[in-house]
């Protein structure tokens, strides 16, 4: 079957596809947030090294089937995403066109030369996995390596129901933590969607995040700074973001932030941040539990904390699911 393939250099393709990108996302097997185009061009906007590579392919008809959203920088070639604030990143492959795609895409790989590939943050039920090393002939066990695992909740009817899911010191824990604020504070909670409230509070999210802990604060270079300003407002208009804030009476700011992703069904705790001078209180793990509770209420079914094996995720509740790196050379 004739496929006939585009490489796009300019980041404007982004947004020429955009429409038809977010159909195919619908189609395919792996579908995340950071696959979108909209953050996928704010990552290229802000955070980018090299030149893009972003091959468009179609059935002889027109119908896009698959989109290899890479870039090429000194003798490497990578998705656009990778890595550190990329949590799940893939090939984009119409569900029905999986062995022709990929054919395609080994095919393209290779006529790229003598470079070295990372495609990270791939999940175990990725194709790419298995149809990659098969047509470019790798030895599965030298190019594969798990990256991190992201634990995840299946959420279930009721916040009853979820809290009897818990270990019973787990759920006596958490019941304990929000007597205790409660009862030293009085709580209120915040969950802006807003795109220009979620833009004039990124200020007060970042300086949580940086309050948090020395590798938080070391995060926050200008390159960063830059992709937070510009992505929040941008999911925020497109209704997939929530910013929460926890606050207390006794305190003129938030003391604890949560960036949560709502994206196909799906809650994912993208990042967070807290006051240590009310550590004592434990708000973080409080604003964590309230936007579970909210998860359930708005009937999502997946709670993702995403990247990380932090014991507060398991602790909630979370399993771990691995991801996975594919490096190799050709």
């Amino acid at each position: 079957m004739q496929l006939n393939i585009t490489i796009h250099q300019d980041t404007s393709a982004f947004d020429r596809l955009s429409k038809e990108w977010l159909t195919l996302l619908s189609h395919s097997e792996v579908n995340e947030i950071f696959m979108t185009p909209a953050y996928q061009a704010t990552w290229w906007n802000t955070l980018k090294t090299g030149e893009l590579l972003l091959y468009e392919i179609r059935l002889e008809g027109g119908q896009l089937i698959g989109i290899a959203p890479l870039f090429r920088s000194a003798n490497q070639v990578a998705f656009v995403g990778c890595k550190d604030v990329s949590d799940y990143l893939d090939f984009i492959i119409h569900k029905d066109y999986l062995d022709l795609t990929y054919q395609a895409i080994a095919s393209e790989l290779q006529k790229l030369g003598s470079v070295s590939f990372s495609l990270c943050g791939l999940q175990q039920n990725s194709a790419t996995l298995k149809q990659l090393p098969k047509l470019l002939h790798l030895n599965v066990d030298q190019v594969i390596s798990q990256q991190a695992v992201c634990p995840q909740i299946v959420l279930p009817k009721t916040w009853e129901e979820y809290l009897q899911v818990l270990e019973r010191k787990q759920r006596h824990e958490l019941k304990r933590k929000w007597k205790k604020i409660e009862q030293v504070e009085k709580v209120s909670f915040e969950c802006l969607t807003n795109p220009q409230q979620v833009s004039e509070s990124v200020p007060h999210f970042i300086e949580l995040h940086r309050q948090s802990s020395e590798s938080k604060r070391e995060f926050w270079d200008p390159y960063h700074q830059t992709f937070f300003e510009q992505l929040l407002p941008t999911l925020a208009t497109q209704n997939q973001l929530k910013l929460f804030f926890l606050s207390v009476a006794s305190h003129p700011k938030p003391i604890a932030a949560m960036l949560v992703f709502d994206y196909d069904n799906h809650y994912d705790l993208y990042n967070s941040g807290f006051n240590p001078e009310f550590g004592h209180l434990s708000p973080g793990q409080v604003l964590t539990s309230y936007t579970i509770k909210q998860a359930i209420e708005q009937e999502r079914e997946l709670y993702d904390f995403l990247r990380g094996d932090e014991i507060y995720k398991l602790r909630l509740g979370g399993q771990p699911q691995p991801i996975f790196d594919l490096e190799f050379e050709l």
